[in-house]
């Protein structure tokens, strides 16, 4: 199980808790925990005992000691660091930073565009806790009243002054209250975090009067909590805020400042609800796969240069990846280039039906076993090795062996990720039928052979044989396919398939809460396949029909306009 050490800065502040959440997110097959760097203290008060595969520093001013440290520890881990500020501020010092860090994470996409997108970076945002921060307050319930917070030791750089004060003048002209909060943060004088979310929905405005920031975490906060946003083009604002429809971006000048205020605070129920619905795609549960992602990418590229030999286990095990140029199909392969040991890789490029790509595996393979990898899921750096070192332990009469993966949208385990005994499954050919892989394991059980399947209460997130991830991205067509699917499944094997019950109702409660367009889409797609059963196909799913799949039309014109892209006719 790869390990990563978090180390941040202060408890209470930011990083503190954005290493929290990621330490609460943690994927199944990752070991995380962190550390702070309070002041004063050194690389050694912060270093766990024992080397850990990774070390992710957030304050990355500590990065050169800690590099020292590393060494003289004998340690070969890698490090990377975190860039977290606006651009071009300490451009100067980027490549001081990259010649000490193995890789560096931007939280702000224009920084990292503007730089050039170097060599072993990578840009990934930051997320919010929307368990915690959300509307509590109604909408058309708040009267008035703008908000800021920030920081006395960035006073000047906030804006406190020349902007905020100046600011809380017009809104008392206009018999607006407002709300500033300017924070001892080096202290303990400051408001803890779990009473933000309250002071957020006695709100109806924030005000980001920043010259620079990596990201406003307090905008991303507030908007989450119900308030509308006026924010200078700083940080991640332009790619979260659409001007003029949910909040304003605005040049650093005092009377546009004022004036979008103003207009911010007569539309404001129009505009949080827009930007509430746009922030759900911040969640730290959306946010935080993509930062174990590249984890596991940069843990495995260590790992390669550490062994510089890793087992080689080429003349064993072919990974076949199917792929019909889904979404995922990217993150998918970096998961593989990261895993622990050599294997033989073999992409199957848009074969269908689903049927006849599996069939391919099967005439194609010239090794013992063979790894069936789908393009959305994420493996694990020891994810093959640990596949082949299971079944090559088996009893000779298992044929496949299966293990699990976590799925974060339906928010549970699922079977996951197979390999065959070749010998065994060649004389075991594909059908073209619903539920193709069902249809071989039975006939495979009927001669005596084994399918190796971990019983279903053994399928928990903490469980070591989970072996990645599944399901992280959905085009509205794959959403709908999947999700039609699986109702026709569970009529076909009502008992097996039981769990995908409840899913209507998970989707449900997401859509009433401002889910995402992929919960909607499953949700119609369930319902529709469940009130027309006779337009249920029996045969294994095909890419190139989906665009023709029944009802589907129907559900994403409806999706558009629910979701506000498009407006319903009187045919509608």
């Amino acid at each position: 199980m790869p390990s990563v050490f978090i180390i941040y800065d202060v408890e209470g502040w930011a990083y503190h808790h954005q290493a929290k959440a990621l330490e609460r997110l943690a994927p199944p097959g990752f070991d995380v925990a962190s550390s702070g760097w309070p002041r004063g203290a050194g690389p050694d008060d912060v270093l766990p005992e024992r080397a850990p595969d990774l070390i992710f520093l957030m304050p990355r001013i500590h990065a050169k000691r800690l590099r020292r440290a590393i060494a003289a520890r004998g340690w070969t881990v890698p490090l990377l660091v975190r860039w977290s500020v606006g651009w071009p501020r300490d451009a100067e010092r980027l490549p001081a930073a990259r010649a000490v860090a193995d890789w560096i994470i931007f939280n702000n996409r224009e920084y990292w565009e503007r730089a050039g997108r170097p060599e072993n970076t990578r840009w990934v945002p930051n997320g919010v806790d929307l368990e915690l921060f959300r509307v509590t307050t109604p909408l058309a319930e708040r009267t008035p009243k703008v908000l800021w917070a920030g920081s006395q030791v960035h006073r000047r750089l906030k804006g406190y002054d020349s902007f905020v004060a100046p600011l809380s003048e017009v809104a008392a002209r206009h018999g607006i209250a407002f709300e500033a909060l300017l924070t001892e943060s080096r202290s303990n004088k400051k408001r803890p975090l779990e009473e933000m979310p309250d002071w957020y929905n006695s709100g109806t405005v924030y005000m980001c009067t920043s010259a620079s920031e990596g990201t406003p975490n307090t905008a991303l906060e507030a908007a989450a909590c119900g308030c509308a946003i006026v924010s200078t083009p700083v940080g991640n604002m332009p790619e979260l805020i659409r001007s003029g429809e949910n909040g304003y971006l605005v040049d650093r000048d005092l009377g546009a400042l004022a004036r979008h205020m103003l207009a911010a605070c007569e539309r404001h129920a129009e505009l949080a609800t827009a930007m509430v619905r746009d922030i759900r795609e911040r969640d730290w549960r959306k946010v935080a796969p993509e930062y174990f992602a590249l984890f596991a990418d940069v843990i495995g590229r260590g790992a390669r240069i550490r062994a510089n030999g890793r087992p080689d286990l080429s003349a064993e095990v072919t990974v076949f990846v199917s792929t019909v140029g889904a979404p995922g199909f990217e993150r998918c392969m970096a998961a593989l280039e990261a895993q622990d040991c050599r294997f033989r890789l073999e992409v199957i490029r848009n074969v269908a039906p689903m049927s006849r790509a599996f069939q391919k595996m099967l005439d194609d393979c010239k090794t013992p076993y063979y790894v069936q990898v789908d393009e959305d899921m994420v493996l694990v750096p020891h994810a093959i090795r640990e596949l082949y070192e299971a079944i090559a332990q088996a009893p000779e009469m298992v044929a496949t062996l299966v293990r699990p993966l976590y799925d974060p949208h339906v928010g549970r385990c699922i079977l996951g990720v197979k390999i065959y005994r070749h010998a065994i499954v060649a004389r075991y050919p594909f059908a073209d039928t619903l539920s193709c892989e069902r249809d071989q394991n039975r006939r495979l059980e009927a001669d005596g052979y084994r399918v190796d399947v971990p019983k279903r209460e053994e399928m928990t997130v903490g469980s070591p044989e989970l072996l990645g991830l599944h399901g992280l991205d959905y085009a509205d067509t794959e959403a709908f396919e999947r999700y039609a699917t699986l109702v026709q499944k569970r009529r076909q094997t009502p008992e097996r398939m039981a769990w995908t019950g409840e899913l209507p109702h998970l989707f449900l409660t997401r859509v009433l809460d401002g889910g995402s367009r992929a919960d909607l889409v499953a949700l119609l797609a369930m319902i529709g396949q469940t009130l027309r059963p006779d337009l249920a196909r029996e045969c294994e799913k095909d890419y190139r029909t989906y665009d023709r799949l029944p009802l589907l039309d129907e559900t994403l014109r409806f999706v558009d306009i629910l979701k506000g892209t498009d407006t319903p006719t009187e045919q509608d």
